[in-house]
């Protein structure tokens, strides 16, 4: 068997899998847990989009969507977007993903090169290294004061700034602090 990528090689597992797979061993065993690694809500799907799911398979669409999604849903979420968010983006500016973690690795991939550096700023999501350390860039690691409520300034980030920088990874609200980051900071 051939050896897998060196970029595979170098990623730990996941500690979020880790500790989600020690959750559901602990209830298995009859353990009161309430598990709070996973990012799985803690509600049923609501019945109108199970409804509307059964609809569509039943009217035979069952096949792959097109790569960006479909048209219609790329307009439902254009449109979402200016009434809720004051957003005007046309559809064809819009990718729609599994999740959030495969639109962040495919922004990534679009941004950095092998040798780039990304920003990370901490406490971070466990997901941000390996996202970009599977796209050839290097982290960042940006600790930022829990006594000053995780705020970012300018300062910090020059300290952590090189001519490779590409990107920042900002994640607010923050996962798993809970902040959230507003215009003065």
């Amino acid at each position: 068997m051939q050896n897998l990528s060196h970029l595979l090689a170098g990623i730990p597992p996941s500690a979020t899998v880790a500790i989600s797979d020690k959750a559901r061993a602990l209830k298995a065993q009859g353990r009161d847990i309430i598990a709070l690694a996973g990012g799985d809500p803690d509600f049923k799907t609501p019945q109108h989009i199970i409804d509307a799911a059964v609809k569509a398979m039943n009217a035979g669409d069952t096949n792959y969507p097109p790569a960006q999604g479909k048209p219609k849903l790329l307009e439902a979420v254009a449109a979402k977007l200016e009434r809720e968010n004051g957003i005007k983006v046309n559809p064809n500016q819009i990718v729609v993903t599994p999740g959030g973690k495969w639109a962040l690795y495919l922004a990534i991939a679009a941004l950095v090169n092998p040798g780039d550096e990304v920003m990370i700023l901490e406490p971070a999501w466990v997901s941000y290294d390996p996202i970009v350390s599977l796209n050839g860039a290097a982290p960042v690691h940006v600790s930022l004061p829990s006594d000053q409520n995780f705020l970012v300034t300018e300062e910090i980030l020059r300290r952590h700034l090189s001519p490779r920088t590409k990107a920042i990874m900002v994640n607010s609200p923050s996962n798993p602090t809970g902040r959230v980051l507003t215009r003065r900071n």
